[in-house]
This record gives C-alpha cells, sequence and structure tokens, in this order.
C-alpha cells in the first residue's frame, strides 16, 4: 500500500489530508486544535514543497520532499485516527492529547545559576577560590538547604560563578 501512496502526487495527499481533517473535526469531542494544528503545518510545509532551498532533483531536495510527503501522511493518519475512534474513548484520548507535557528535569547548570541569583538577591556574596572552593559572606544568612545545594553543586556552582564574573583562575 505505501508504493500507491508514494506515487500519489502530494497535491492528492493534501486534498485527503483537508477531508480528513473534516471528518475528525465533526467528532464532538475530538481536540480540534490540536488536529487543526498539525493540519496547518502539513499544509504550510505541503505549499513550499516546490522551493526547497536545495537544487532540483539532488539528494536534498528529496530529502526534503520526502520529509514533507511524511509530515502530510502523519497527519492524514492522525486524522483518520480521530475519525475512526470509537465515541466511548475519544474524550480520554483527548484529555491525554492536549495534557501539557511535562517540563524536564533542571540541568545542575540551571540549578546553580537560579541558587546564585537567589543568593545574590537575598544579599549573600560569593567568591571562588582555587579548586573550586567557595567562600559565602555573610555565612549566617545560609539556610541548611542552601548549604546542602553548595555543597551538592559546588563544582557547577563555582563554574557558572566564573562564567558570569568572567574570572579565570590560573594555578
Amino acid at each position: 500500500m505505501s508504493e500507491t501512496v508514494e506515487k500519489r502526487p502530494l497535491s492528492a495527499l493534501v486534498a485527503d489530508m483537508l477531508a480528513a481533517q473534516t471528518a475528525a473535526r465533526s467528532r464532538p469531542g475530538a481536540p480540534w486544535n490540536m488536529i487543526d494544528g498539525m493540519v496547518r503545518n502539513a499544509f504550510h510545509a505541503a505549499s513550499r514543497s516546490s522551493d526547497t532551498g536545495a537544487n532540483l532533483n539532488s539528494p536534498a531536495d528529496r530529502e526534503a520532499k520526502a520529509r514533507i510527503r511524511a509530515e502530510v501522511e502523519k497527519a492524514i493518519a492522525e486524522c483518520r485516527r480521530w475519525a475512526d475512534m470509537p465515541a466511548d474513548q475519544v474524550a480520554s484520548a483527548a484529555a491525554v492529547a492536549t495534557a501539557p507535557k511535562p517540563e524536564p528535569a533542571p540541568t545542575p547548570e540551571v540549578r546553580a545559576g537560579r541558587l546564585l541569583d537567589d543568593l545574590a538577591r537575598r544579599g549573600v556574596r560569593i567568591e571562588v577560590g582555587s579548586r573550586n572552593r567557595l567562600s559565602v559572606r555573610p555565612a549566617h544568612l545560609l539556610s541548611d538547604l542552601d548549604r546542602a545545594n553548595l555543597t551538592a553543586l559546588r563544582a557547577v556552582v563555582a563554574k557558572v560563578w566564573l562564567e558570569r564574573n568572567q574570572v579565570a583562575i590560573f594555578e
């Protein structure tokens, strides 16, 4: 079946995609915002398929057109999935599809930067010595959590502090 789909012109695939979008949007409870966004992106990609930025029929041009075709086919498949989904599953699938994605855990560099910002806001000064030794003044402003974070992130805090303050240490 994939051979017949690949031989169809992109304009026919776009027409199929728009028909599948209409069918999917007619389902009550379907996440039409998500469906419309996917179709809009695929339609935009298809509209620029004649100008991929590469030489005509070069490997880069063929790869770009294959990516565009895959994006349109993905949108068709997603629209058909919503159109053909049993009515009792639409609501739960829509809730999963539209749920916000969890944020990734912050990297140690981000955590160190936030810690430095928080300490600076509270009037705590940090200096970095040789071998990533941290000097913190005034020490009475540090909480137990600050001490634990500074100990755990000492090397990363020192690196971020040196980068921010444009300090070079030569040993």
